[in-house]
């Protein structure tokens, strides 16, 4: 690499109009972790020639799989000033949209439409950050145009994935499904498609059939902590509490010590959620012989301190955690700061939380 870029250096002194040595730079300090030098000569090439799509589209990747996503929305802003057009707007959007700036992406998109009205793909993109925005009415509309526009692409699958969830935004469960099970039978292998699948029929109460799917799943990938969580609340949902506590403590076990290391936010949150529900089982439990005070507030601290003590839920466990273990006082303070989170972000179940705290 040292060799490679000596000669790549010489090349740009005795030629600093040779792009293609810029490029060949760029990706080497990139592979060698030098990513402002290879912005400098990523921003050099594409301002020199901002119709080059394809490179613009893999520089953006390469900055985005090194988390360098402010970075990447500066290149493509700096192109789109030296020379508009739809497919930068319409990258920047999807920048955006990994960064949940929705009200930024779709202005993106809004320009990209406005240049090129036919474009079924932006249309699309546009159809998801609405669903995105809880706007499902300009999601369908954007949705039918584009489908309008191309009818070929209705059984493409980002399509058939679009069209369930559109259907489950609409409380349309039955329609959602049968696209998940499209996109299933297609792919059986797929991990992501059987969990949706699975989701959808917990969420149209039938737990059993989202059991059987996550089983199936579990047999090939037996320490899958996402699938563990969910077949456990599954479990949890028909009352089976001690086969929902097998899963959730398996899946503690296959997150090992999380606490102790520094996970990154997506890992937090699925160790806080499975830490969270297996102490609310032990603590709350109606059955007695799995009811366990000690390793519920175990747990409940440490999902309260994964979430920064900021997820109203959480707390409530924390609350019920000290009650199984006696210590009302402790339970009706922990319950009350899960009240006053919930109304100070209009928790869905506050009403749920009040009830808790007047119990205790």
């Amino acid at each position: 690499n040292d060799k490679s870029l000596a000669d790549l250096n010489s090349a740009i002194e005795a030629d600093p109009n040779n792009l293609e040595a810029f490029k060949q730079r760029a990706t080497l300090r990139l592979e060698s972790n030098d990513v402002e030098g290879a912005i400098a000569d990523l921003e050099h090439v594409l301002l020199k020639d901002p119709t080059d799509a394809r490179f613009a589209g893999e520089a953006v990747q390469d900055l985005v799989d090194l988390s360098r996503v402010d970075e990447a929305i500066r290149l493509v802003t700096k192109m789109l000033a030296a020379k508009p057009s739809e497919g930068m707007y319409r990258m920047r959007a999807i920048l955006y949209r990994s960064q949940e700036k929705f009200d930024e992406a779709i202005s993106d998109l809004n320009k990209a439409v406005a240049m090129q009205p036919k474009d079924p793909m932006t249309l699309l993109q546009r159809s998801e950050i609405a669903l995105d925005r809880e706007d499902v009415k300009s999601a369908k509309e954007d949705f039918r145009a584009a489908v309008e526009l191309a009818p070929q692409i209705v059984n493409a699958e980002p399509v058939i994935a679009l069209r369930s969830r559109i259907a489950l935004a609409e409380n349309r469960i039955a329609d959602a499904i049968n696209d998940a099970q499209l996109l299933a039978d297609r792919h059986p292998d797929n991990v992501l498609h059987r969990l949706r699948l699975a989701t959808l029929y917990s969420l149209d109460n039938r737990p059993r059939k989202a059991i059987d799917i996550l089983s199936s799943v579990l047999e090939s990938d037996p320490k899958n902590v996402a699938v563990l969580r969910s077949r456990g609340d599954a479990l949890l949902s028909v009352g089976d509490h001690s086969a929902a506590i097998e899963d959730y403590e398996a899946a503690v076990e296959a997150i090992g010590n999380i606490e102790l290391t520094d996970p990154d936010d997506q890992q937090k949150q699925e160790a806080a959620g499975v830490y969270n529900n297996l102490s609310w089982v032990l603590a709350t439990s109606p059955n007695d012989s799995v009811r366990d005070g000690k390793r519920a507030l175990e747990l409940a601290e440490k999902a309260a301190n994964l979430s920064d003590y900021q997820e109203a839920h959480i707390l409530s466990t924390l609350g019920a955690a000290y009650a199984e273990t006696g210590d009302f006082d402790k339970a009706i303070e922990w319950s009350q700061k899960a009240v006053d989170l919930g109304k100070a972000d209009e928790h869905e179940q506050l009403e749920q939380l009040e009830k808790e705290l007047e119990s205790y």
